[in-house]
């Protein structure tokens, strides 16, 4: 079976997510670029027993990576999520977005 088109619905996440950390993207696909092409950000999925997840989001920064003494709940646009099999073995998820906005964590 091929997974390289297989997608999961974006409602299986919820529709917020705690946004952790961001960091620069230096990869274009394998290939370790000198810029960054885009930036990662870094939630925990409520719906998944608070399960980390990165979500990649081509071009400028959108965000600043949160304070820890205020959480920041944000939603994604576009969001695009692919399970695969992880070098161990296991399934893995990987997430793709076009945008990100802070949204009110009481949603």
């Amino acid at each position: 079976m091929n997974t390289k088109n297989l997608y999961l619905a974006p409602e299986c996440l919820g529709n917020k997510f705690l946004l952790v950390d961001v960091t620069p993207n230096y990869y274009s696909g394998s290939t370790r670029m000198a810029e960054p092409v885009g930036f990662r950000y870094a939630v925990c999925v409520p719906a998944l027993s608070m399960e980390k997840l990165c979500v990649k989001i081509a071009g400028q920064q959108l965000m600043d990576a949160p304070a820890f003494e205020q959480p920041v709940y944000v939603a994604f646009e576009g969001l695009r999520v692919h399970p695969y099999v992880n070098i161990n073995g296991r399934m893995a998820l990987t997430a793709s977005a076009t945008g990100i906005r802070a949204i009110n964590g009481k949603d």
